[in-house]
């Protein structure tokens, strides 16, 4: 069993969290500068982190199949970037740096598990946790006084509380389902997973904010996840003839 806080988390774990919170921090700013549905695509490219990552930090070799899958998604991704009529430069930019970083965070977790005995999903997640508090705690103070002024107005604060509670669950949820998977699975299958987010977040981001794309656009997005289940169903054969032969 690791030492709580000992050596091996204290190489491991803060990069992981570093490398998570510069996702988070990227991933809002470029969902100011894109709309959803594009900025959603923009994320499904982390698998094509996802694979360059794995290889290069843990060996990792995917199928011809799995690779297929990814490369119908990078297309479907170029051809949506074609149709968008929100294109934004700058925007696109943050938004391919936070998929790398998020792809990055998921192939040091799993290295991590790799590298210390025992180190479960949840404690992962714990760690994450506690270094991120580390991070965004000063920066918390340093924002206090616009915080003060902000809920000094009438019904903020019950506005503050309406929106936060139900976030910090979904986050909550979000980061468990997300370590766990990588656990069970690999970095890369996660990052594909995220595509079945992505196609609910696009259909959110057309009828709730009015975001726009051309046909060629919607092509992109077809192209993009057809590429994600084309990448499931080759993992899942995968999966199950090393099953056999482990069985065998």
């Amino acid at each position: 069993k690791y030492t709580p806080f000992g050596p091996n988390i204290r190489r491991h774990l803060p990069l992981v969290t570093l490398t998570k919170a510069l996702n988070m921090y990227l991933s809002f700013l470029a969902m100011k500068r894109t709309s959803l549905p594009v900025y959603n695509v923009l994320k499904r490219l982390q698998p094509v982190y996802a694979l360059v990552q794995d290889w290069a930090i843990r060996g990792a070799i995917p199928t011809g199949g799995e690779l297929f899958g990814i490369l119908a998604m990078c297309l479907g991704t170029l051809v949506t970037g074609l149709g968008d009529l929100d294109f934004d430069v700058a925007g696109y930019a943050i938004a391919l740096v936070a998929a790398g970083c998020q792809s990055l965070y998921l192939v040091l977790a799993r290295r991590a598990q790799d590298e210390v005995k025992d180190l479960s999903h949840v404690d992962l997640l714990y760690y994450t946790a506690f270094y991120n508090c580390l991070i965004f705690f000063p920066l918390s103070v340093v924002e206090y006084p616009e915080i003060q002024k902000f809920l000094a107005n009438d019904g903020e604060i019950l506005r503050l509380l309406i929106f936060m509670v139900p976030y910090v669950l979904l986050g909550t949820l979000l980061n468990y389902a997300t370590f766990w998977c990588t656990a069970a699975n690999s970095p890369l299958a996660t990052a594909v997973a995220g595509s079945a987010k992505g196609i609910l977040s696009t259909i959110v981001g057309m009828v709730q904010f009015g975001a726009h794309l051309t046909m060629v656009g919607w092509l992109g997005l077809l192209g993009n996840t057809g590429g994600g289940l084309l990448y499931s169903l080759a993992h899942t054969r995968q999966r199950l003839r090393k099953s056999k032969e482990k069985n065998a």
